[in-house]
């Protein structure tokens, strides 16, 4: 699986969206103080929880990463396979099987909650996007949600992969 979030497209966004040297917050008041609504100032803060999240999960090993889920799953079948091979190994791979099913369940529910963010935000967004201005507001809109869509997408393939 290639990555629609690549390291770039992260450090772009930092960039482009006053989030390099500040936290959302104050990237938020920074829009809103200063770049005069080119931007929803709460999309930017939210963008900016966004990449946190996603270099978080990255720093553990998640990122969006289907190679992490299925080198989970692989060990969980071939634990399963051994298990019911041999009686003396069953207690032991039991015990292996449920911390990586256990570990499975975290990562797909911290996906889904950082998803379900992405989700609300992206509908608060498009809402917007529906009173925009001029036409040069609009396309900022355009962008961000192009993105948030791009999350969206590639979150739910990952999520749909295993079920």
């Amino acid at each position: 699986m290639s990555d629609l979030i690549d390291d770039k497209m992260l450090s772009d966004w930092r960039s482009n969206y006053g989030l390099v040297d500040r936290t959302p917050a104050e990237a938020m008041r920074w829009w809103h103080d200063r770049m005069d609504g080119k931007a929803p100032a709460g999309a930017v803060a939210a963008l900016g929880l966004c990449i946190g999240e996603i270099e978080r999960l990255r720093a553990v090993g998640v990122g969006y990463s289907q190679q992490t889920v299925d080198a989970l799953s692989s060990e969980r079948d071939r634990l399963r396979d051994e298990r019911d091979d041999n009686a003396w190994w069953r207690k032991e791979l039991a015990d292996k099987l449920h911390e990586r099913e256990t570990e499975i369940s975290s990562l797909r529910a911290a996906l889904i909650a950082a998803m379900e963010i992405v989700q609300r935000e992206r509908v608060r967004v498009a809402c917007n996007a529906k009173d925009a201005l001029t036409s040069t507001s609009e396309a900022v809109y355009i962008g961000i949600l192009r993105r948030l869509d791009a999350v969206i997408a590639q979150a739910d393939s990952s999520i749909g992969r295993e079920g």
